[in-house]
Parts: structure tokens; C-alpha cells; sequence
């Protein structure tokens, strides 16, 4: 099954069947997917993205393709394009 909840400020929530949850931020643009494994995916108006991993670490890439990976303990490790 999917329930969709459509807040008053536009904001849309779905949860899928499989614990997948999909949150639209109306205003700011922005699309959060939440995995049943931890896993975060931001996918920002600008094109930046971000993945959030169950340990903490995250990875952003920019608009311009360039990565950078973060441990967990906030400590950045540069990747490059």
C-alpha cells in the first residue's frame, strides 16, 4: 500500500509499503527520501544531493559535480568530481 499526506503548507508526504518515505519540502524545493536500511537521500533545488548513510557518514555532491565525504565524526574527505 502507499498513504500520501498533503500538508496545508504544500509540503507532501508518501510512505510506501516497503517503509520507503518520500517527503516533499514545498517551499524550500527539496525531496528527502528515507530507506528502511537508515538510508537518506536529499536531492536539493539547486541539484546538490546528499546521501546520509545509517553510521552517520554523509556524502554531498554539488551542483557542479564536484564530491566530499564526511565520516561520520564530521571529518571531510575530499573526493573531487
Amino acid at each position: 500500500g502507499r498513504v500520501v499526506v498533503r500538508f496545508s503548507n504544500g509540503d507532501v508526504k508518501e510512505e510506501c509499503g516497503d517503509g520507503t518515505v518520500t517527503y516533499f519540502y514545498r517551499e524550500a524545493k527539496t525531496t528527502e527520501i528515507s530507506y528502511p536500511n537508515g538510508l537518506i537521500l536529499t536531492h536539493f533545488a539547486d541539484n546538490q544531493m546528499e546521501k546520509t548513510h545509517p553510521d552517520g557518514s554523509r556524502e554531498v555532491v554539488f551542483p557542479n559535480g564536484q564530491r566530499v565525504k564526511f565520516r561520520s565524526d564530521g571529518t571531510e574527505m575530499r573526493v573531487g568530481r
